[in-house]
């Protein structure tokens, strides 16, 4: 009788032992690929905040170039002070001019160079305070424009996009022809803010702009040419563009410490028979660009400011900086910080 019952009783499974093996190997493996993930963005996550402390170190580097050319420029108003200085001026062998040295440090280099603006032409003179056409800027700009085989014509173009009216002087240059563009937008009417506004103009391209960015400058306000800091070529081009060996030897004339005046300049250039009118002209400066190339960790960070040193009190403000734009600044000496 038991021997019959057992007969249908069921026998038990069998262990899964595979499957279990299975699942354990399953859970390891996602489990590794998470632990995997997680120190694969952990690492990319250090070497970014390393690059980003890196590149913030090289800035600080590069503030502090533009802090010491602030000190130099400020030095160079209280030395013509103390000086008691009559008629100070500002010329090419003063030291701010001469700061082409590069400093070195650890793991990096600072590299500084600072330019007189008003040793170019200020475009924004071509409008006065009013907005109005100034007519005998507008013709010293087009001598430029002819001494760089630019088509003079953009003078007009350029008169549209800075005076108040918008009646065009040149073809399509006021809103009705930028509007029409691909990527529409209006005339300024107004005093540029940046020299790169320069390409908006019709008929400005990459080349032509190249051209004219060593020669012209945009300032806030209306600013005379340096004589003490203008090169020879430019003042040719002022003149009448025909007399470039007399521009060098009116430069001649400065020495190394400068005019003086204006006046003692205008009687050296119409001892050779060409004249300029004085209010074009000074031998201070108040606007200042200031290029530091700062060199961390092998991470190199550009940064030009824009400085107005105040002609009263010798006050350095600063009023623009930008970190886009590279550019060379001249050999030197090295210096060890």
């Amino acid at each position: 009788m038991a021997s019959l019952c057992s007969q249908y009783i069921p026998s038990r499974p069998k262990k899964q032992k595979g499957v279990a093996l299975i699942t354990v190997l399953f859970i390891f493996a996602i489990a590794t690929i998470i632990a995997s993930e997680i120190v694969s963005r952990t690492y990319f996550s250090i070497r970014s905040t390393a690059s980003q402390l890196i590149h913030a170190q090289a800035y600080q580097y590069a503030l502090g170039g533009e802090a010491l050319a602030k000190q130099i420029l400020h030095k160079d108003f209280q030395t013509d002070q103390s000086a008691r200085i009559s008629s100070p001026n500002d010329h090419l062998n003063e030291n701010w001019a001469r700061l082409d040295k590069v400093y070195e440090f650890d793991q990096g280099k600072l590299e500084i160079h600072i330019v007189d603006l008003q040793s170019l032409f200020n475009i924004n003179n071509i409008v006065n305070n009013q907005g109005e056409l100034n007519e005998r800027y507008l013709d010293q700009f087009q001598k430029i424009l002819n001494f760089t085989e630019i088509d003079k014509n953009l003078a007009n173009n350029l008169a549209d996009w800075l005076d108040k009216d918008i009646i065009p002087l040149g073809i399509n240059t006021e809103d009705q022809g930028y509007l029409g563009m691909e990527r529409p937008y209006r005339s300024a009417n107004r005093p540029m803010a940046h020299l790169s506004e320069l390409k908006l103009i019709q008929g400005v391209d990459a080349s032509k702009f190249a051209k004219l960015e060593g020669l012209v400058t945009v300032l806030p306000k209306f600013t005379a040419v340096n004589v003490n800091t203008v090169d020879a070529e430019l003042l040719n081009l002022l003149m009448d563009g025909q007399q470039p060996d007399g521009a060098k030897k009116i430069l001649a004339g400065r020495g190394e410490a400068g005019y003086k005046s204006v006046s003692a300049f205008l009687e050296n250039l119409n001892n050779k028979g060409i004249s300029l009118q004085e209010a074009d002209l000074t031998v201070r400066s108040e606007f200042f660009m200031v290029r530091v190339k700062s060199t961390f960790a092998k991470r190199v960070v550009w940064l030009t400011s824009i400085l107005h040193r105040d002609l009263k009190d010798g006050t350095i403000n600063l009023l623009s900086r930008d970190k886009s734009s590279h550019f060379k600044i001249p050999a030197g000496n090295k210096v060890a910080l």
